[in-house]
């Protein structure tokens, strides 16, 4: 293979692809940058130092997104698709562990040489065990050969993740003070300078090195993680300890003298619970009003947020574990259900793991291994039966589905609002009512004692 291909979404969203994605982070200045990730353990994404620290850019980055999975074309600085494997923008805490390669003489990697390569690594570790969801990619140490390896990642000439199997050399020297891979076959095309942290895999898929710079348009030089085995663990085993319970996030996360810690915006994440409950029948919704300690409409679109996972045909029973979740961060005052935060409450659903496999499972819509409708259709379809209730006879040809399914290709709105607008609508309010018409549920009391 000695052109670059570009990862398709149904591969994307399967190991090894779904544990790389596109991180995109702010320095102090206000400078964005952007840079590949690969997730290496419960809640390890290992990238390049000189993605995370520029002195001449006021030094760490201050914040961080991940889009792991991510259709991203650097051409047009897009994502051509809403579909991720996970999307990480709010509601995290991170630590970054790293050697700083660049200095304020040194600024960026066009003077790298090999030993600047062996250290170009940093491990961020976040509160959100991100592996626990997506699995992580294994660290292959011992390698420290020549051989045929494959690069994945982004930069901002191609179209999308790209993939590109080539020959590398190994140079190990004790006395130079580096270790690193780089290709050494003419006429390869390999990922350019804008595609800093990208993994280099093994045939088992195992990561061997990550990204640090390119010497010219066809020789990229990727660091040996073996080189700095000991530090790479000691940090992995060291993020354990800031992995948080999601409901328990503050804005701050105290650390030991020398740690970084960078704080993440805060924003609803889809575990965590508080386990004091209190019945609520199906007559006590009016009066959970009256008593001025809930809102009763927080509590339909409670529902109908999570109903956007349940097929109706599995007998539409509410987890009361995630109700109780959703309508303490309401009734607390964590959230407030308004436009904005809404729209976030169902990224995390519509962006999630479980919902992209079943819109996936939907594409195929006759069961026979072909697939015979697009992602977004599948993904409106999806919402329509399970948010409404509705028939999969009735919504094959429904014209509302059908028209937003063809606005979010055309990139007029996108997924999450149209999840917000089948959410909200009159139909999925009485879809919910009946829910709560046919089931006790159970949610969380508050504060001073409340009861039903």
């Amino acid at each position: 293979m000695t052109s670059l291909f570009e990862v398709q979404q149904s591969d994307r969203l399967q190991k090894p692809f779904s544990q790389i994605g596109l991180i995109v982070g702010t320095y102090p200045n206000g400078d964005k940058v952007k840079g590949v990730g690969s997730i290496v353990g419960r809640n390890d994404v290992l990238t390049a130092s000189h993605i995370v620290y520029n002195p001449s850019k006021g030094g760490w980055i201050k914040d961080i997104d991940f889009y792991f999975g991510a259709d991203y074309n650097g051409i047009f600085d897009r994502f051509d698709s809403e579909v991720f494997s996970y999307k990480i923008t709010d509601g995290i805490k991170w630590r970054i562990n790293a050697f700083m390669v660049l200095s304020e003489s040194k600024t960026s990697t066009s003077g790298f040489t090999y030993s600047d390569a062996s250290y170009d690594f940093a491990i961020i570790g976040l509160s959100f065990p991100i592996g626990d969801v997506l699995g992580w990619l294994n660290l292959n140490f011992e390698s420290n050969a020549a051989q045929f390896a494959t690069q994945v990642g982004y930069e901002i000439d191609q179209p999308g993740m790209m993939i590109n199997k080539i020959s590398v050399a190994y140079s190990d020297s004790s006395y130079a003070g580096h270790s690193v891979y780089y290709n050494n076959v003419a006429g390869t095309t390999v990922l350019g300078a804008t595609s800093g942290g990208s993994p280099l895999l093994d045939a088992q898929n195992q990561v061997i090195g990550v990204k640090s710079y390119n010497t010219e348009k066809n020789s990229a030089v990727y660091g040996d993680i073996g080189f700095i085995k000991s530090d790479l663990l000691l940090w992995i085993n060291n993020n354990d300890t800031i992995i948080q319970n999601p409901k328990a996030l503050t804005s701050s996360l105290k650390a030991s003298a020398g740690e970084l810690i960078q704080i993440g915006k805060q924003a609803p994440i889809l575990q965590g619970y508080d386990p004091d409950w209190t019945k609520m029948t199906a007559g006590s919704l009016e009066q959970f009003n009256v008593n001025g300690r809930g809102n009763g409409d927080n509590i339909i679109r409670a529902i109908n947020v999570m109903t956007i996972l349940d097929d109706p045909a599995d007998g539409r029973q509410i987890d009361p574990t995630r109700l109780g979740f959703w309508i303490e961060q309401i009734e607390e005052g964590t959230l407030t259900l308004g436009d904005k935060v809404m729209r976030d409450i169902l990224s995390g659903f519509v962006y999630g793991k479980e919902f992209s496999e079943l819109a996936l499972k939907r594409m195929d819509t006759n069961g026979d291994g072909i697939n015979d409708i697009s992602y977004t259709k599948a993904a409106v379809q999806l919402m329509y039966r399970n948010v409404l209730g509705r028939s999969w006879a009735d919504i094959v040809n429904d014209p509302g589905a059908n028209w937003l399914a063809s606005e979010i290709e055309a990139n007029r709105v996108t997924i999450v609002e149209v999840a917000e607008r089948v959410c909200l609508g009159a139909e999925a309010i009485n879809s919910a009512v009946s829910i709560v018409g046919t089931q006790n549920l159970t949610f969380v009391a508050f504060g001073d004692g409340f009861g039903g």
